[in-house]
């Protein structure tokens, strides 16, 4: 007796795996819908949000004279307070609204001071845009204007050789050089050139140039190529659900094959968390493509009716794999990037320092301040 109860709990053990086991492999094989969010996406998105330090402009001025000055102090602040060393600033100065940039390479004048000689004719009224990178890669960029039209994907709007301004359309982050990678490390169809970014009242404009044209990948065997700008609001706090995007994250993604096969996935939408869940929205985000050039269009009210001063930002292309879409291979991404809406105006005709909006006054030195 004592035999076949040992064979039942063991029969019972068996069968208890073999449905645990069921249970996985249909999971895995996508019975239950797409993964939203891969995990490759979530833990790189953790570590720099944790780990990489971004630059921010403390304050910026010009000190007139003879001879002007553009004076600036940055410094590049991780969320836990440590700091790491900027190893390069541009500035980027329209005297027109944006029509023509002039650019200014800054000198390291001490740690965390950064100034430029200006041209004489540097005038009211001129637009500033910073952008910074660090030693740890973390970069930031100033969107100085709105844009007075949506940018279309055509060249006109992108340049992988200069990183001024297009009209209002910033370059951010760029990746690591090379730019242009060997075809046998990364196809030319998710080779990132060049990533921009712009906005309006209502919108947030991305736009991705790669080597190449956009692909589906194939469904045989299943490798679903996918390029997407994740998003995060450094204003949100609080802690989150595992497996959630940390700072009110939001992915935008764009898969090709969802085109000719929709079932499998949406080629545009927004990948957001919503009421306790994970959800794709493709009501806030439309996708155009043209050859080598990809437009998000993104509504500024993803956060609510009060749209963030800022975003922590980056893009990247990668691969899909598995029917439920869960394995993510990052092929090429961009650097981490503090972007800012500021719409900055230098001042020069007046010689009161305004605050920065960080209300940070660790430097007194006679000027005035680009921010409003």
């Amino acid at each position: 007796m004592k035999r076949i109860t040992n064979i039942i709990v063991f029969a019972a053990a068996i069968l208890a795996a073999l449905i645990a086991a069921k249970a996985i492999s249909q999971d895995e094989l996508g019975l239950g819908g797409p993964t939203l969010m891969p995990r490759a996406v979530l833990f790189r998105s953790v570590d720099w949000i944790k780990n990489q330090a971004l630059p921010t402009v403390v304050w910026a001025k010009i000190i007139p004279g003879s001879q002007r000055l553009l004076d600036s102090g940055i410094t590049s602040r991780m969320i836990n307070g440590k700091t790491t060393v900027t190893k390069e600033v541009k500035t980027y100065l329209s005297a027109n609204g944006g029509k023509s940039w002039k650019t200014y390479d800054l000198a390291q004048v001490e740690q965390d001071h950064w100034a430029a000689k200006m041209t004489a004719n540097s005038g009211v009224g001129t637009l500033a845009s910073f952008y910074a990178r660090n030693v740890l890669g973390g970069s930031m960029v100033d969107l100085a204007c709105m844009m007075s039209s949506t940018p279309a994907p055509t060249s006109g709007f992108f340049d992988m050789k200069d990183r001024q301004p297009k009209g209002c359309f910033f370059a951010s982050g760029s990746e690591e050089p090379p730019i242009d990678d060997s075809s046998s490390r990364i196809g030319e169809d998710l080779d990132i050139f060049d990533f921009r970014i712009g906005y309006d009242s209502k919108y947030i404009y991305f736009g991705m140039m790669i080597d190449g044209e956009y692909s589906k990948g194939s469904l045989t065997p299943t490798v679903l190529n996918q390029y997407s700008v994740m998003m995060f609001n450094p204003e949100a706090a609080g802690p989150v659900p595992d497996g959630v995007l940390p700072l009110s994250g939001v992915m935008v993604r764009y898969i090709p094959m969802g085109k000719e096969a929709p079932s499998m996935a949406q080629s545009c939408g927004a990948v957001i968390y919503r009421n306790k869940t994970t959800v794709l929205d493709t009501t806030p985000v439309t996708c155009k493509v043209n050859g080598q050039y990809l437009m998000f269009k993104v509504r500024r009210d993803l956060w609510g009716t009060k749209p963030p001063r800022e975003l922590f930002v980056f893009a990247y292309t990668g691969t899909l794999r598995e029917r439920n879409l869960s394995e993510l291979s990052f092929v090429d991404s961009t650097s981490f990037t503090r972007v800012r809406f500021a719409g900055s105006v230098l001042k020069l005709s007046a010689s009161v320092e305004v605050l920065p909006r960080n209300n940070d006054k660790s430097d007194n030195k006679p000027g005035v301040n680009y921010y409003h």
